[in-house]
């Protein structure tokens, strides 16, 4: 682990700002991983966790962010044993995380265990990183408990309309997906009459405050192309519509491609959400 010197004025404002009842610090400090083995990244991390003073000062961090995260390449140790290892290891300052990648897969031995070091995690993003969405998504859901946001832009994989990979996460404010995929199993998600309760993220919205899902694409062949079922466009736009108009009193922001005509109606039925394309 590579560590810069500062000036002790500086580590005091960097160490102690957020010390101080109302202050937050203007200074975050940044944990930025680079390498190309899960193996020795969690080995590193339990080696320096070993040392007291090492391991106080990694509490410090407040960001982690991968410089490559598609070099990591998988290990023949099974999750479950870096689930072992990573036990005792829990990286409690850390509240945003960030992966970049090249065009190659990240392996799922580091995405899988990730979520186990960062118990207070409470942004995530995925923008422009090839990984298994889905599952990987649910991990992060079911075991940081925090969860506040979530950005995965750009992504190849479809993850599930209504949310399934994120209802675990009963804090989630924002969403933001744009350029993104997504499959669905029928058009009920599109009924703007019946299925109330059935509706885009209705799995994940009880708190949710702002989306952004711009350019979506779907993935169901029996839902498109007949002449007897809807356009890609119109059931997009339906889609939108019946999410604003079922979306949770707390939203209060929303990014999409609504037509301009269907943001005015819906600026009627729901006053206090901006809507924006």
């Amino acid at each position: 682990m590579d560590l810069s010197l500062v000036s002790k004025q500086l580590h005091d404002i960097i160490a102690t700002t957020n010390d101080k009842p109302g202050n937050k610090n203007k200074i975050h400090p940044v944990f930025e991983v680079s390498g190309n083995s899960t193996l020795k990244f969690y080995q590193n991390l339990r080696n320096h966790f070993l040392n007291k003073e090492t391991k106080n000062k990694l509490q410090r961090y407040q960001i982690m962010r991968f410089k490559d995260s598609s070099k990591f390449k998988g290990d023949q140790k099974s999750e479950d044993k870096l689930r072992e290892m990573v036990k005792n290891i829990q990286m409690n300052g850390i509240t945003s995380l960030y992966l970049s990648s090249s065009r190659d897969m990240i392996d799922n031995a580091l995405l899988l265990t990730l979520p186990h070091i960062l118990p207070k995690l409470q942004e995530l993003d995925f923008s422009n990183v090839c990984f298994d969405g889905p599952m990987i998504l649910g991990q992060f859901s079911n075991t940081c408990p925090l969860l506040e946001k979530v950005t995965s832009n750009n992504n190849p994989y479809y993850f599930c309309v209504y949310g399934n990979e994120m209802q675990a996460s009963k804090n989630l404010k924002e969403i933001n997906m744009n350029n993104s995929n997504f499959v669905l199993f029928d058009c009920k998600i599109s009924d703007l009459n019946n299925y109330p309760d059935i509706f885009m993220f209705y799995h994940c919205c009880k708190v949710l405050e702002r989306v952004s899902i711009r350019n979506m694409h779907f993935l169901n062949y029996n839902v498109f192309d007949d002449d007897d079922k809807p356009t890609r466009e119109d059931f997009t736009q339906n889609v939108l519509i019946k999410f604003v108009r079922n979306a949770p009193p707390t939203l209060h922001w929303f990014r999409s491609d609504l037509t301009p005509d269907n943001m005015t109606m819906l600026r009627m039925d729901r006053p206090g959400i901006e809507l924006l394309n």
